[in-house]
């Protein structure tokens, strides 16, 4: 458990941070920060063992007003989670090695999403940088969303800003 400082918000807990284990740290970093847009706010390394990367959605505001001895305690002083990446030493270089994404038997976790402003722009944006689509805008039943694969494989989920779900799609099936 990530302990708050106290006294930042009234409510006495909020979601910290979602881990997930990656095979390759740099690229998965590269992909989220560079890609996604988010900002690499700590970096901890266990020599010879792990290294956890955490990053954050962070507005400009956000970056400009921290100092940057001070970036690294973001985690624990914002109320939006943290992205944290946790890479075993070696896996990188063990094509033998695959993280389990939970989409595949036995299934578990799915997915993580970002909100967009314009999923178009955004969708081109990944194409023209290679990135692997699982789900495009157009495609199945649900419009407005698009999922992309990150360097290990799992999905993310692109929603965009003020999407609605269509009605008929709520409907209980006819007896």
């Amino acid at each position: 458990i990530v302990q708050r400082e106290a006294g930042l918000f009234k409510e006495p807990r909020n979601l910290s941070q979602v881990m997930m284990r990656v095979k390759d740290g740099a690229k998965t970093v590269e992909f989220y920060r560079d890609i996604m847009g988010m900002t690499l706010v700590r970096e901890m390394v266990v020599p010879n063992d792990f290294t956890n990367f955490f990053l954050m959605n962070l507005s400009e505001e956000e970056k400009t007003a921290t100092p940057e001895d001070e970036v690294s305690k973001l985690p624990k002083r914002l109320w939006q989670p943290a992205l944290e990446l946790t890479f075993n030493h070696g896996t990188d270089k063990d094509d033998a090695f695959q993280v389990h994404t939970g989409n595949s038997d036995p299934q578990g976790f799915g997915h993580i999403g970002f909100i967009v402003d314009d999923l178009e722009a955004m969708c081109k944006e990944l194409e023209a940088a290679g990135v692997p689509f699982v789900k495009k805008p157009e495609d199945g039943k649900m419009r407005g969303l698009a999922f992309i694969s990150d360097p290990s494989g799992y999905r993310v989920e692109l929603i965009q800003r003020a999407m609605a779900i269509d009605p008929e799609l709520l409907k209980a099936p006819s007896p």
